[in-house]
């Protein structure tokens, strides 16, 4: 691990203990589930802003893609509800209780019934007169029928009614997310083609793309939110579901903001008791789940690290950053590394305005993003990538986005006004240049006094010959 990186992991450390300190509490299950989840959201537009900050360029337009690709990935999908022209009639009608408390209506459906499947909605009219509808949650065979669990708690289903059924409708999943990755690579490609050919310079480039790609995301909206409501569960939880559990050591230690080994009862102000007077021991670990998101990070990120460090790319990306002449000269095709390093980057901010959608379930096209960039960019530059290209560390970068999660948790935390949140934000960037501008400077006089060093020794050397 770079000394840089070494850095990071230790200002995370002490934001997380000095919060804990400070509220106790604070480093808890659900905080750090938080934590990575935050993290694993932002972790791919920040890996992805880092290839075009290694070559020297900036991108500005990552909040309003993400914004792009969600509203692209709604209206591509064309979720709706179709009537069938045909009635289901209800044989039987109980009530299921499901775990988090809702009482759920369950009717059965009498044999030779079409099976429905999970979003189909039936609609009819109550007893009152209003019309109702009611959208299938899950679906289990009942003898030679079916039995139909619906979302909505207490609707009013009478047996024997003559329910109107809508089947619900999409375009494939895969090919609609593969469509939104394609034209995120596509604009990619024109702010590289911008740069490179046209010679604009990068900020210029992304900053036109910014107000562009927000107000195309407007106009495709109609200017209003857009969601997937309560439909595509199974899709949804591939996504926003959690993949395994990772351990935790020490976490119910720090938790309870004691430091003892001993429970501790906060309602009562004293040390935890079982049932034999005993003081309870706390446990030394704790399990903390890994939503899917932070999987298809840790994936993301392997891949990321073996292009930049372990290929030809990565290391003619590198060399391009640190002196653009000097690899035209070895015969690289700097056009094309750079048009790359776009492409990267726009590919990561569609996946990650994807995610955002699936995880947050609605799109809201003037706010969806907006400041997103900076988190980006504050992550990849807190990870060690220099604005001046050439250096970047993918591991760093994702350490960098977990470092602004934590404060933006810590912001939560201890009750500072959420006013002060890009304050404390443009801080920690301001900080993390500095910090690198210090590290060239001191880099840059060891390598002149060394230079020097072996100038005179060289002298001496040919004095006496």
């Amino acid at each position: 691990m770079q000394i840089k990186s070494l850095g990071i992991v230790l200002l995370l450390l002490a934001i997380l203990l000095v919060t804990s300190i400070l509220q106790p509490g604070f480093v808890s299950n659900e905080n750090l589930q938080s934590l990575i989840r935050w993290t694993s959201l932002f972790g791919f537009c920040s890996i992805g802003v880092a290839f075009v900050i290694i070559t020297g360029g900036i991108d500005l337009s990552i909040g309003s893609l993400i914004a792009l690709s969600g509203c692209l990935m709604i209206i591509l999908l064309d979720a709706r509800y179709e009537p069938t022209g045909r009635d289901a009639t209800a044989t039987a009608v109980s009530t299921f209780q499901s775990p988090s408390g809702r009482v759920l209506p369950v009717v059965e459906f009498a044999a030779g019934a079409e099976r429905p499947t999970p979003d189909d909605r039936y609609g009819w009219t109550d007893r009152f007169g209003s019309q109702v509808q009611a959208t299938v949650l899950s679906v289990e065979p009942a003898g030679a029928g079916w039995r139909v669990t619906m979302r909505e708690p207490g609707l009013l289903i009478e047996p024997g009614k003559a329910l109107a059924w809508s089947k619900f409708r999409h375009r494939p999943v895969p090919l609609v997310l593969a469509a939104v990755l394609l034209v995120s690579l596509l604009i990619g490609l024109v702010h590289g083609l911008l740069v490179t050919k046209v010679r604009l310079q990068p900020f210029v480039v992304t900053l036109c793309g910014l107000l562009i790609y927000r107000s195309l995301s407007r106009i495709l909206a109609g200017d209003r939110p857009l969601g997937l409501g309560t439909t595509l569960d199974h899709v949804k939880l591939l996504f926003r579901g959690d993949s395994f559990s990772l351990p935790a050591p020490l976490v119910p230690l720090i938790s309870q903001g004691h430091w003892s080994p001993w429970q501790w009862d906060r309602v009562a102000g004293t040390w935890a008791l079982d049932e034999q007077g005993q003081r309870i021991a706390v446990p030394w670990m704790e399990w903390i789940p890994l939503p899917m998101t932070g999987l298809l990070l840790l994936v993301v990120g392997v891949v990321a690290w073996l292009l930049l460090n372990r290929t030809l790319f990565g290391r003619y990306l590198i060399a391009l950053g640190s002196n653009p002449a000097a690899t035209r000269y070895s015969g690289i095709n700097n056009d094309r590394m750079v048009i790359c390093a776009y492409m990267i980057c726009s590919l990561m901010a569609g996946l990650s305005g994807i995610l955002f959608t699936f995880d947050l379930n609605v799109v809201e096209p003037s706010n969806t993003g907006n400041f997103y960039e900076l988190y980006a960019i504050a992550a990849a530059v807190l990870g060690g990538c220099s604005l001046r290209g050439g250096s970047g560390s993918i591991i760093g970068v994702v350490i960098g986005t977990a470092v602004m999660r934590s404060l933006y948790l810590s912001i939560e935390a201890l009750g500072i006004p959420k006013a002060w949140e890009l304050t404390i934000i443009g801080v920690a960037l301001l900080t993390a240049v500095l910090a690198d501008e210090v590290f060239r400077l001191v880099g840059f006089r060891r390598q002149l006094a060394v230079q020097r060093k072996l100038a005179e020794g060289g002298e001496v050397a040919g004095g006496k010959n």
